[in-house]
């Protein structure tokens, strides 16, 4: 059974511990190994649809986003 995992840029993915503006490498391992395993997922941010596409260029995967605090939904 393929699995959805949804999650939040800032303070999820970006950090706790240390404030960053991009995913770290571990953190974009995982995300990249769980995708290749057949599975989904989706960026929910705040932030602005020009950002979450960065942050998909750098993923290199296929992903979803939600921008703007839910008002735009961004599938490719």
């Amino acid at each position: 059974m393929n699995k959805l995992l949804a999650t939040d840029l800032d303070g999820t993915l970006f950090y706790p511990k240390k404030r960053r503006d991009m995913i770290e490498e571990k953190n974009l391992k995982v995300l990249r190994d769980f995708i290749d395993d057949g599975n989904k997922a989706v960026i929910i941010s705040g932030r602005s649809l020009d950002y979450c596409l960065k942050v998909k260029k750098r993923i290199n995967r296929e992903v979803g986003l939600v921008c703007f605090n839910g008002s735009l939904v961004y599938s490719n």
